[in-house]
């Protein structure tokens, strides 16, 4: 007779589901297949995993930190990249086969030799002798390696982006945007005019944000985890903004006249870079900037932050963290007008008044009340700058000014792009420097600008997060960044439109994120924002989002659900 003790236990045993079914976690939904490693953001299935892990975490962590300060901690952030790098080819080795290598190097070798070939067969009408061997040595010394470890992220068979590009149609599209830009790009590097300099640029920016982008998709598997990545984002940001305001007013207040050695510490080289002082106007106009090099760039920055802000504490729990959070996107905004951007004040002022219709429209006229309340404490010089945005004279002369000076270069982008169509004329701002002085004196002849009092320094970017990719990269890529865009609005808004009944505050977190992304394209319609720091932000959020419409489109996962 059998030994009732070993007997097997039926389906419906309940001693048997308490040993195969775990407890359902707080966190509801679970992207993760069963028996799956756990990664960024969780405990591991071993030691090894969660060694990975903790190594992913801090590298995103340091990233974060160091961006803002665009190569004054370049030790820091190449320390980062390595440990991100490092974390994600050691998850992949963990389930390195045969069939896993073979096919992460025959994509390797795919796409390297697509590339190659390329610059071989333009190597026939490029002016400069020797272009192939130029192009293909820059290549393999500047992107080859960072080009390996993409190939292994995207075929890695336990990974969520392979599944996701797989089975998801949707999401299929919006990374398939992402990476047919990406390719792009690579292509546009290999047949620039100066290849060593697009591909040293497609190395320290767009490909390792492009692995960020992939990093956030593979490891934001449950609402915990993105949850954590978005309150972490968040809160470096926040940090950033309030040292940028703290040394704006130390600037004006204290370092400027008096404290020499607070002065000394707030400069570089001779140089201060707390501020900007822009003696141009009537009265002298102080910007700020800090930790950034350029006020745009600390205005960009704040909208981020700000917008995200509001996705922030439509997530979290309890009125006095929502509160601090709160605090933290109101010191964003000011950062914001700190700088004096006013592309960033009209962006993150429309992102805010996007996710209020969204969210409830009665709460417009509470925004208009404190947008007047704000006018009126203003500084005058403030106010006076503000003003210019509402008057036609800005718009209308194209002799002089800054909207002048982005008019000019916005015709000289769509000139590249009539010369250059497919390919562009190389990615990178030190390619589009070179470029633009004569297609700025084709500008001037074409349009009877003789008589403009074009600016000395010559630009090294379209102020135009569309049009600097469509002359840099081409046409087709314009189109996928274009397209990446606008699906991905899409995917949000029908997120907001179809609600999850289990997720507190779903509709406020869809209407924030569609807020931030609108804010950031917004902006970026007057600066461009896909660089440096900024665009390690933009790139890893937008992977971030991108987990938020798959976990809600999915349904609970089986071992997840609460038993009856």
């Amino acid at each position: 007779m059998a030994n009732p003790a070993r007997k097997k236990a039926l389906p419906g045993d309940g001693r048997a589901a308490k040993k195969t079914f775990r407890r359902p976690r707080s966190d509801g939904r679970r992207l993760a297949r069963v028996g799956s490693p756990e990664s960024l953001m969780g405990l591991s299935r071993n030691s090894y995993y969660r060694g990975f892990d903790w190594l992913i975490e801090y590298g995103v962590l340091t990233l974060l930190i160091v961006a803002p300060f665009e190569g004054r901690g370049r030790a820091l952030y190449q320390a980062g990249q390595a440990m991100v790098l490092a974390g994600m080819v050691g998850r992949c080795g963990m389930d390195l086969t045969w069939g896993y290598a073979a096919r992460a190097v025959g994509l390797f070798a795919a796409v390297t030799a697509a590339l190659l070939s390329l610059a071989f067969v333009h190597s026939f009408s490029a002016p400069q002798p020797g272009f192939f061997a130029w192009s293909a040595s820059a290549f393999l010394s500047q992107y080859s390696l960072i080009l390996l470890a993409t190939a292994f992220v995207l075929c890695h068979r336990q990974s969520e982006v392979y599944e996701r590009l797989r089975r998801h149609p949707r999401i299929l599209a919006i990374i398939g945007a992402m990476l047919a830009l990406w390719l792009l790009t690579a292509m546009a590097s290999m047949v620039s005019w100066i290849p060593d300099e697009s591909l040293r640029t497609l190395r320290k920016e767009l490909g390792p944000y492009v692995f960020l982008f992939l990093l956030a998709i593979e490891t934001m598997r449950t609402w915990a985890r993105l949850r954590r990545l978005f309150v972490i984002t968040f809160a470096v940001g926040a940090a950033t903004c309030l040292a940028s305001c703290l040394a704006y007013l130390l600037y004006l207040y204290a370092s400027h006249y008096n404290l020499e050695g607070l002065k000394l510490w707030l400069s570089a080289e001779g140089e201060t870079f707390a501020v900007r002082v822009n003696p141009g106007l009537k009265d002298v106009l102080v910007q700020a900037q800090f930790p950034f090099s350029h006020p745009n760039r600390l205005g960009s920055f704040g909208v981020i932050v700000a917008t995200l802000g509001l996705f922030v504490m439509a997530m979290v729990e309890g009125w006095r963290l929502r509160a601090w959070i709160g605090a933290g996107s109101l010191v964003a905004v000011v950062a914001v007008f700190f700088s004096g951007t006013r592309g960033a004040e009209i962006a993150v002022l429309m992102g805010v008044a996007i996710f209020v219709l969204l969210w409830n429209w009665r709460y417009i006229f509470v925004l208009i009340a404190g947008l007047a309340i704000a006018y009126g404490a203003a500084p005058s010089i403030q106010k006076e700058r503000i003003r210019t945005i509402f008057d036609p004279w800005t718009y209308t002369n194209l002799q002089q000014g800054n909207f002048a000076r982005r008019v000019w270069v916005a015709m000289a982008s769509v000139e590249m792009m009539r010369d250059h169509p497919w390919l562009g004329i190389g990615y990178g701002e030190e390619v589009f420097e070179k470029i633009y002085p004569a297609y700025k004196a084709r500008v001037i002849a074409n349009y009877g600008l003789t008589g403009a009092q074009i600016d000395e320094e010559d630009k090294s970017h379209a102020h135009n997060n569309i049009l600097q990719v469509g002359a840099s990269s081409g046409l087709p890529a314009m189109g996928a960044f274009c397209a990446f865009l606008v699906l991905l609005g899409i995917a949000l808004l029908r997120r907001w439109a179809r609600p999850i009944p289990d997720v507190p505050r779903f509709r406020q977190q869809a209407a924030a994120l569609f807020a931030l992304l609108a804010a950031m394209t917004l902006y970026g319609m007057t600066n461009y924002s896909l660089r440096g720091g900024i665009g390690m932000y933009i790139w890893l959020l937008m992977g971030a989002t991108i987990s938020f419409v798959q976990l809600s489109a999915l349904p609970p996962a089986p071992l997840e659900r609460p038993r009856k």
